[in-house]
């Protein structure tokens, strides 16, 4: 084959490994730790001359984000994405109702959205995503993630 010539960072933060962000606004996440550079040049610019680290904010991924994110971005490939990193975090009900309207595809191994299923992407992924059962916790949505200043 040919080079590959997709976006390395890209498909770092879409197959959940480590990458780093550098400059104004930048994300890095390495070893379960995202930080999120200050978005304004000059308080960017401010920080690393006083001495001061640049990241504005730290989160501190838990396992059940973790899992979220991987289905999220990871139904974004064209690979199929293994059962084993993202089945804890599937609606198995929604799964199935997806399956007979021919927009997943799922074998013993891996799940795949379909040609439709990718068009309607956002949605199909949302609705495959389940939500904690009662007293377990996934950890906190992403929507609302845990942030504190650095």
């Amino acid at each position: 084959g040919g080079r590959d010539l997709r976006a390395q960072h890209n498909l770092a933060y879409w197959q959940g490994r480590d990458y780093l962000g550098i400059g104004v606004g930048a994300v890095s996440t390495i070893r379960g730790i995202r930080r999120r550079n200050r978005p304004r040049l000059r308080a960017y610019i401010a920080a690393l001359r006083d001495g001061e680290p640049a990241p504005a904010e730290t989160e501190v991924i838990d396992a059940g984000t973790l899992v979220r994110e991987r289905l999220m971005l990871g139904l974004r490939l064209d690979e199929p994405l293994a059962l084993a990193d993202v089945e804890n975090a599937l609606d198995e009900d929604a799964v199935e109702r997806f399956v007979a309207a021919g927009l997943v595809v799922i074998g013993s191994s891996a799940l795949s959205l379909t040609r439709r299923g990718r068009f309607l992407g956002g949605g199909v992924t949302a609705d495959l995503m389940r939500e904690p059962p009662e007293g377990v916790e996934l950890g906190e949505p992403a929507s609302s993630p845990k942030l504190s200043p650095v």
